[in-house]
C-alpha cells in the first residue's frame, strides 16, 4: 500500500545480513535519516479538474532523453537480493525508458549487463591506483555499448558501515574485476 512496506517485505525475505547490508549506511547512517526526512517533508499539491490527457514527464540528462525523471543509480551487487540482479534491473530501467548507471561492483559482468539492456546505460568508473584497470574498465565499458562513464571520486576512503562490522560481513566478489 505505501513505499515502506516494501522495507518490511525485505526484512522478512532477505537474510538478516544481506538486509543490513541493503538498509544500512555509513557513518552512524546520518544520510539515511536526513534522506528519508526530506523525502517525508515533501507534498504533493493535488490539481482537480485539470487535463492530465497529455502529460509529459520526459526530460534530458547530459543530452540522453528519458521518459521520466528518475535514473537508476549506481547500486552495486543487487544479486543480493535476487539472482537476476542488474540482468532484472536494466531491463526495468529501459521499460520505463529510463537510464541505468551500472555499478562496477556488479553482480554479473558490464557486458552481460549491457547485452540485456533495451534502454541507454551509463558506466560507474572508479579511479584505480593501476591506471592500466581504470583504462581496460573504460575500454570493456564502451566497446560493451555504454553511452557515458560516470567517474566515482569517493572511494579513497573506506566507509564506516557499523552494521556490516558487527555482521562480520564480506560481501560477494563481483565479476568485473
Amino acid at each position: 500500500i505505501n513505499l515502506y512496506e516494501y522495507e518490511e517485505t525485505a526484512k522478512d525475505l532477505l537474510d538478516e545480513i544481506e538486509y543490513d547490508f541493503i538498509a544500512g549506511g555509513a557513518t552512524d547512517e546520518i544520510t539515511i535519516r536526513r534522506t528519508r526526512e526530506i523525502y517525508d517533508s515533501i507534498m504533493l499539491r493535488p490539481r482537480m479538474l485539470v487535463d492530465v490527457g497529455a502529460v509529459d514527464i520526459a526530460t534530458t540528462v547530459l543530452g540522453q532523453q528519458i521518459r521520466m525523471p528518475i535514473m537508476l543509480d549506481p547500486a552495486g551487487a543487487h544479486g543480493r537480493a535476487h539472482p537476476e540482479a542488474e540482468l532484472a534491473s536494466v531491463r526495468a530501467a529501459g521499460d520505463a525508458g529510463t537510464i541505468m548507471v551500472v555499478s562496477s561492483a556488479a553482480s554479473h559482468t558490464l557486458e552481460a549487463i549491457a547485452n540485456e539492456a533495451t534502454g541507454p546505460v551509463w558506466f560507474q568508473q572508479y579511479l584505480y591506483r593501476d591506471d592500466g584497470i581504470t583504462r581496460e574498465m573504460a575500454r570493456r565499458a564502451e566497446e560493451a555499448g555504454y553511452s557515458a562513464i560516470c567517474v566515482t571520486l569517493d572511494s579513497k576512503v573506506k566507509p564506516k558501515r557499523e552494521r556490516n562490522i558487527r555482521n562480520n560481513y564480506v560481501g560477494p566478489e563481483s565479476p568485473n574485476y
